[in-house]
């Protein structure tokens, strides 16, 4: 007896003993169903190229933002010239004393100078400073970070230092780089503006008319003070170029005084964004930079017509980690990164959640001192920057793989 199969054909496909008829639907039916078959693959693969790219191709450009003094322009020069002219406005008597005090009897070094002890001595043709002055000035740079009129105490500490220990009178050398940042960081500033007699924005005002009477006399030689630092300039232009990124040049917050002096791009004080940082850092200092004004004709100099000076009003508080905040927000998908000199302003971002995405990155090239860069280099997201020709790597618009 004849076994039947447990699970008989769905289609009883016999072309031998099937009539003709029979035979033809069946291969009607098999072709249906090849041809279904067939454009659901089709289908789905015009499903998949429809898909939105990944997140590193889409078209959201990036935005770069970036400090002015420090990461693009090295203004050391002008703020030495200006704390110098200030103060010697100021205090002529003791800042023409201090004209007559050698070299060794200051306290500098000849490391400063790479062992040139003639670097250190007479005086500036120009300004009439002492060599060695300008020298222990640029060592203390990275002190400055509130404004210019901090050069200026800087200027009038070194020199009474300096007329002492000529002198004698105290019996001990002059304070050290090391020893006044660690002192400016204990409120040193404070302390010397009560030895003087003056306030901050008695100083402010008298450097900032100082650096604008230059400025105005002599825009050619104010402009070479302030000049670009290697490789930085060809960086931004060829990321102009590209035109695949957005540049955004991100400076301090202008005075109250700045804000409210005339002129064409003068702006009132905005009020502070709801959503901004109720907290803020309180050892956030702002990094200074040249005033809006000043800003614009150093761009205009650079010749970027792709660097965006961040207006004030599109802050949303009053620290550059509120600035980058509302960056974010108005476009939370774009990648963000960010490039400064300050590590108090880059310690402050890292620790801000609203600013997490963001990619840090510390020019220490700028105006920043050995304790400073430690206290970066703990930070694991954070990128460091040790030259300025480094810019170029950050500013380019390439899509980056995962």
């Amino acid at each position: 007896m004849q076994k039947r199969p447990l699970y008989p054909p769905l289609i009883d496909f016999d072309p031998v003993g099937a009539s003709p008829r029979a035979n033809r639907r069946i291969m009607v039916l098999l072709a249906a169903s090849a041809i279904r078959g067939i454009m659901v693959l089709l289908a789905a693969s015009a499903i998949r190229g429809l898909r939105a790219p990944p997140a590193r191709m889409q078209t959201n450009e990036p935005t770069i933002v970036v400090g002015l003094d420090g990461v693009l322009i090295d203004s050391e020069p002008a703020t030495t010239r200006c704390a110098w002219l200030t103060a010697q406005s100021l205090w002529p008597e003791i800042m023409d004393a201090v004209t007559e005090v050698s070299a060794r009897q200051a306290g500098v070094r000849k490391a400063w100078v790479g062992y040139d002890w003639s670097a250190l001595t007479g005086v500036e043709e120009a300004t009439g400073m002492p060599s060695w002055l300008g020298a222990k000035l640029r060592q203390l740079r990275p002190v400055v970070r509130d404004g210019g009129y901090e050069a200026v105490l800087l200027a009038r500490l070194c020199a009474e230092e300096a007329l002492a220990s000529s002198k004698g009178d105290r019996g001990a050398r002059p304070l050290s780089v090391g020893e006044i940042e660690l002192g400016w960081q204990e409120g040193l500033r404070d302390v010397l503006m009560a030895r003087y007699g003056v306030t901050k924005q008695e100083l402010a005002q008298a450097s900032e008319a100082e650096e604008e009477a230059w400025r105005c006399a002599d825009a050619t030689g104010w402009l070479a003070a302030n000049g670009f630092f290697p490789g930085a300039l060809e960086a931004l232009r060829r990321c102009d170029a590209e035109a695949r990124c957005r540049l955004l040049l991100l400076s301090r917050r202008p005075s109250r005084q700045a804000q409210h002096s005339p002129g064409p791009h003068a702006h009132p004080s905005p009020e502070p964004h709801p959503s901004a940082n109720p907290h803020p850092n309180p050892d956030h200092i702002p990094n200074p930079a040249p005033n809006p004004a000043q800003a614009r004709e150093l761009l205009e100099h650079a010749e970027v017509p792709g660097l965006r000076l961040l207006e004030p009003e599109e802050w949303e508080g009053s620290t550059k980690a509120d600035a980058l905040a509302a960056l974010r927000r108005a476009r939370p998908e774009a990648e963000l990164r960010f490039v400064d000199d300050s590590a108090r302003t880059l310690l402050t971002c890292a620790s801000d959640p609203r600013l997490l995405p963001v990619a840090l990155h510390f020019a220490s090239y700028g105006y920043s001192s050995a304790s400073q860069a430690a206290r970066i280099g703990a930070v694991p997201r954070m990128r460091t920057l040790t030259r300025s020709q480094e810019l170029d790597a950050v500013f380019s618009c390439a899509e980056r793989a995962e």
